[in-house]
């Protein structure tokens, strides 16, 4: 299923929070905003957030997504500048196909961390280039697991502190060491 437009669940963009796509078993969207708003929408697994899905939903602090996620597109939550954390749900090694595309998180400017799917030989990540301009507090981000890392040397270069958690000897470290990017190599477990 690919979530296409979302006006902040129908909510006020002012009153939604976190965004947590996780769900048991990838069927709920839980929307949760401050005051105790709660919006819960039954869907059959997201694949992909859209074109502009949360762009400019300010208030959004925290978005975790399902593993089921393989694309967020271009400009998805874009101008969200109170998102702070963006995480996949752990579990299983990721074995698809990762696409950031440009913009999906432009002028996020509260960013700080990413933890993206922990992959497995067959996974790959592939982010654009400009996918995080203008996330100027931008400091942690994981890649972890041995699959294909598709990376652009600039896709972080607005974030002048950032440092990469990365697996050891896999793809994201040889990345970070060849462009001189700040990171911490861990054991893949």
């Amino acid at each position: 299923m690919k979530m296409e437009y979302f006006v902040c669940g129908g909510a006020k963009q002012d009153e939604l929070s976190t965004v947590d796509l996780s769900g048991a078993n990838n069927k709920d969207l839980i929307f949760v905003g401050d005051g105790g708003y709660t919006k819960t929408q039954n869907v059959k697994g997201v694949s992909e957030i859209g074109t502009g899905a949360f762009s400019n939903c300010e208030a959004v602090q925290k978005v975790i997504l399902p593993v089921s996620v393989s694309e967020i597109g271009e400009s998805a939550f874009e101008g969200c500048k109170g998102l702070q954390i963006v995480r996949y749900k752990q579990g299983k090694k990721f074995k698809k196909n990762l696409v950031v595309h440009a913009n999906a998180f432009k002028d996020c400017s509260s960013l700080e961390t990413i933890i993206f799917p922990r992959l497995g030989g067959k996974g790959s990540i592939t982010i654009a280039k400009n996918a995080f301009a203008g996330c100027t507090k931008l400091r942690t981000v994981v890649l972890r697991g041995k699959g294909t890392f598709n990376i652009p040397p600039e896709a972080f270069c607005h974030s002048k502190e950032v440092t990469l958690i990365v697996t050891a000897g896999s793809e994201a470290e040889t990345f970070a060491v060849e462009y001189g990017i700040k990171h911490t190599s861990v054991k893949d477990s």
